[in-house]
């Protein structure tokens, strides 16, 4: 699987279970920015990869693929009312055995971790609620092209809005 396959799989795995929260925005934060979400949003932030140094190679009539097992933590933060409960809920789903077989589909794996309530003040009059999560992806990285270099990803799917 490549980077771009695996974040596409998480983002549209997150898309598909929060499309019961009405006109909400699953995004992607690629570069870590500090934006500030609108009310009813997921963000997903992909942190680095991190791999071996060292792949599988294998060669077959003129193509090279590499294989890395590799890994990532992916932060996701949701804002919206009950977001600590809507979080929780993720959590329990993807450790889930509707989830196994996503993960085997897939051929990553899904490791969750403790979830923070992060709700702050806003302008010192109203609460802006937040509940934060990380999740552990591992997978293998694959890449099989003539010259040996990454193929160029797509990131297209980064940013969807769901308007029910």
């Amino acid at each position: 699987m490549t980077v771009d396959n695996m974040k596409q799989a998480i983002f549209k795995l997150t898309e598909e279970y929060f499309l019961n929260i009405p006109n909400t925005e699953i995004t992607t934060n690629i570069a870590r920015t500090k934006k500030v979400a609108s009310y009813n949003a997921a963000i997903l932030t992909f942190m680095d990869i991190q791999t071996q140094t060292r792949p599988a190679r294998f060669n077959q009539s003129g193509l090279t693929g590499d294989f890395l097992p590799a890994t990532t933590t992916v932060q996701l933060d949701l804002f919206c009312a009950n977001a600590v409960q809507l979080l929780a809920n993720f959590v329990q789903y993807l450790n889930s055995p509707a989830i196994d077989i996503f993960c085997q589909v897939h051929n990553i794996d899904i490791i969750t971790s403790t979830i923070r309530d992060l709700t702050d003040i806003v302008a010192e009059t109203t609460y802006r609620p937040r509940a934060m999560t990380e999740l552990e992806i591992a997978f293998i990285l694959e890449n099989i092209t003539d010259n040996g270099h990454f193929e160029r990803v797509d990131l297209s799917w980064q940013t969807t809005k769901n308007t029910q």
